[in-house]
């Protein structure tokens, strides 16, 4: 696998503050699902991705489009109150 983009910063529209595409590539929960709107202007990000295996997450992010932020919040208050009880 290759990081030639690694070190590459911009602003994240979700987090409001300079992140690097390695951050993007390495979440928790696997790719960031807006790392091919963010990054598509500063390098070809969908053949970066395909060819250092990140098939599956690709086919996962163009298949279901990024939730609400409030529904996401509300949800994530949910699963908080289930946890719970």
């Amino acid at each position: 696998m290759t990081h030639d983009y690694d070190t590459l910063e911009r602003r994240c529209p979700k987090l409001g503050h300079f992140i690097s595409f390695h951050y993007c590539r390495s979440l928790e929960e696997g790719l960031c699902l807006k790392i091919v709107d963010c990054w598509w202007e500063m390098f070809d990000v969908v053949s970066y991705l395909s060819q250092n295996g990140y098939d599956k997450e690709l086919a996962m992010i163009s298949q279901k489009p990024p939730k609400q932020k409030l529904t996401n919040i509300i949800e994530q208050i949910y699963q908080a109150k289930r946890r719970l009880t």
